[in-house]
């Protein structure tokens, strides 16, 4: 394999551009800190709502390393890549569950997770963040592992041991069931009832012996498992059972069956549970006849009323109303919760100012809406506002511990709805399409862009988005690239997946035609294939268009050719990044995303479409090939192939250095948030006693 030493027509080399934004020049924002937490007694506070792609979590981590006390709140959101472990963790493996991880599955190599960032349900997670702020640490630790908990507990929905746990379910369904016909006696006639209840009371009897075959079907399944020493001991006890059977008949009729509960209770402690549950039938099945004789009765006397008695509801009303019942009751044991263990009172937060508070900013919100979006037929209404009514009073109080909050998504609705300033809204693909749909979130998100104190903008082609929505301040700051993907001992300490041998191409992006253009990529590998015998393309084995991938491949004849492998976590995203000949990105959006700074900061050549019209206003162009069909492509495979390697890697540090360094992540945010403080301070905020005498 040759390499070329001239330049490649297809390569794309960084050149200044005129009206350009280029990076904020130095500020003494070190020394504003400095003085900041002299006057304060702490240092500015700044709480990041949100963390889609860790993007909250990156930035929380670096602005705490300069100086900044940061909170990350990632609430009612479990995937893989909004958890710390997936970013920092050096693990090898995957999780069974992407959106509920549970991350004992992997060794994660001793890493653990800072305590500044609070993932899981959303009051739960608002909760350890107000006693870490209000310095009652014993209850913060005590928060933390029922956070921990309850993220084992969503993870463990789908395993073995919740599905067995589900025999519960019907135990509850029965009882439902027998107070349901109860109630109907009232509403309907009496043999009807009767006949209900009946049914019932045959399906709670019957409940037992269910609940035994399945306990002994779990036992046989076990019995499997187990070793020779317990195999011999369910021997041994089956032959016990088979004799107390033939002597079955000699017995009384309560030694019989109690024997043989026992027996199966000895085998399994599934059966265990199931003799537990034939006790607590007992009583029932007992006084079952007084409790019919009583409704029978019951019902006699008020049949003469029924004219008098309100018509049933339907159907439809009556699961209304089991519904409310339902959310009435998990809102009463979550209060209570929080208040044994959080010593949060949510009534005493909702006051009669607040309420004033509220009614007046939403006909502030509606009037400048319509001020802002005349044009739109779809105008903000009171209703959409509504369901973020009752959590408001929580998050409002939150806010008002920090000096600054910075919202990611459609979370910056949290900051206005509630009223809380300076607030900055953070956008990544955010603003491309949900503002302008038809419906409450999409107003709301377009009104929440457009009020903020500063917006975000991480993709460059929502600056066109931004300026549809006529944001007042867009601030470009590039993704988070930090110190680990410069680091040449994560390539060299970790291995490769199964299958990957160098030299290969590398291609991260998921399997989508329209959105990707994979078909682009699989097309001009083919072409390329015959002049690279020894080059293999790896992919992930995830996508919308993953089977219409693989029919391409055989129709191709390079299926032999490409190995697919499981998403990888950011260190060995990198490693294998590094590893690989070349890297290849989207053909369809023509902006960077993720994928794309990764492959320049570890110096891997980078084979994507960009359309500088959409980033040229605040960035360079980087060095890359240009592809955006399947002839382009092949070329740029070629070339990128046949390229100086070590050439390239300078040119490509050299241009992140001066366009996508972590430094100018800090230095933008820093910066933006000492000028937002300065000209709009809290000074509602007081530092807890036992915080100041750590200082």
């Amino acid at each position: 394999m040759t390499i070329a030493e001239a330049p490649s027509p297809v390569m794309i080399e960084p050149r200044p551009q005129a009206g350009q934004v280029a990076p904020s020049p130095h500020t003494d924002w070190h020394a504003w800190i400095a003085d900041f937490t002299a006057r304060h007694g702490r240092r500015p506070r700044i709480l990041h709502v949100g963390n889609i792609a860790n993007n909250g979590y990156n930035n929380a981590k670096v602005l705490v390393e300069a100086g900044f006390e940061c909170h990350a709140l990632c609430y009612d959101y479990y995937h893989i890549m909004g958890c710390p472990e997936w970013e920092d963790a050096d693990f090898t493996g995957m999780v069974s569950d992407h959106f509920a991880p549970n991350w004992r599955e992997v060794n994660l190599q001793g890493f653990t997770r800072p305590r500044w960032f609070a993932q899981g349900p959303r009051l739960w997670a608002v909760a350890y963040l107000l006693a870490v702020l209000e310095g009652r640490t014993r209850r913060a630790c005590l928060i933390w592992h029922i956070l921990a908990a309850q993220r084992y507990l969503i993870a463990m929905r789908t395993t073995r041991l919740y599905k067995h746990l589900r025999v519960i379910k019907p135990v509850a369904h029965g009882t439902q069931t027998l107070f349901h016909s109860v109630v109907a006696t009232v509403a309907s006639s009496p043999g009807r009832a009767m006949l209900a209840a009946r049914r019932s009371l045959c399906w709670t009897l019957r409940l037992p012996s269910r609940t035994l075959i399945y306990a002994s079907r779990r036992g046989q399944s076990l019995r499997h498992r187990v070793g020779v020493k317990a195999g011999a001991l369910h021997a041994r006890l089956d032959r016990l059972e088979a004799r107390a059977r033939s002597r079955a008949g000699r017995y009384p009729w309560p030694i019989s069956p109690l024997t043989t509960i026992s027996f199966q209770a000895a085998k399994s402690p599934f059966n265990l549970v199931a003799l537990i549950v034939l006790l607590a039938c007992l009583p029932l099945a007992i006084l079952i006849r007084p409790l019919l004789y009583f409704t029978q009765r019951m019902a006699l006397l008020l049949s003469s009323f029924a004219d008098r008695i309100a018509p049933a509801p339907s159907n439809a009303a009556r699961q209304h109303q089991r519904q409310l019942a339902r959310l009435r009751r998990r809102d009463f044991i979550q209060r209570l919760a929080l208040r044994v263990f959080a010593g949060i009172e949510l009534a005493a937060l909702d006051t009669p100012e607040f309420e004033a508070g509220f009614n007046a900013r939403t006909s502030e919100l509606i009037a400048d809406f319509a001020s802002r979006f005349p044009t739109r037929k779809d105008q903000l209404q009171l209703i959409d506002m509504l369901p973020y009514r009752s959590v408001l009073p929580l998050w409002k109080h939150l806010f008002d511990h920090y000096d600054l909050v910075e919202a990611y998504a459609t979370d910056p609705i949290l900051t206005m709805l509630t009223g809380s300033r300076p607030f900055v809204a953070y956008e990544h693909g955010t603003i491309r399409d949900i503002p302008f749909a038809d419906n409450a979130t999409a107003r709301l998100t377009a009104l929440a862009y457009a009020r903020a104190d500063a917006t975000i903008i991480t993709n460059p082609d929502c600056i066109a988005a931004a300026q549809r929505l006529e944001i007042a301040r867009v601030i470009p700051i590039p993704h988070l690239i930090d110190r680990k993907y410069y680091d040449m001992s994560i390539a060299d300490t970790g291995t490769l997946p199964p299958g990957v041998c160098p030299p290969y191409v590398f291609s991260p992006t998921r399997h989508d035609f329209d959105v990707k253009g994979t078909h682009i990529l699989l097309e001009a590998f083919a072409r390329i294939a015959p002049n690279f015998p020894d080059v293999q393309l790896v992919t992930p084995s995830w996508g919308a268009d993953l089977n219409r991938s693989r029919e391409l491949m055989r129709s191709l004849g390079i299926e032999h050719r490409i190995v697919m492998i499981e998403p990888l976590n950011i260190h060995n995203l990198i490693r294998v990044t590094r590893g690989a000949r070349v890297l290849v990105d989207q053909f369809r959006y023509g902006v960077f995303g993720g994928i794309g700074p990764t492959a320049l900061a570890v110096g891997t050549p980078l084979v994507t479409h960009l359309d500088h019209a959409k980033s040229d206003w605040c960035m360079e162009p980087p060095p890359y090939f240009e592809a955006h069909d399947i002839d382009s492509c092949a070329a740029a495979l070629r070339d990128a192939l046949m390229c100086d390697a070590a050439r390239m890697r300078a040119t490509l540090h050299a241009w992140m250095r001066r366009n996508y360094w972590h430094g100018h992540v800090v230095e933008r945010h820093a910066t933006l948030f000492r000028d937002l403080i300065s000209n709009c301070p809290n000074t509602t905020i007081r530092t807890p006693q036992k915080q100041m005498e750590r200082r």
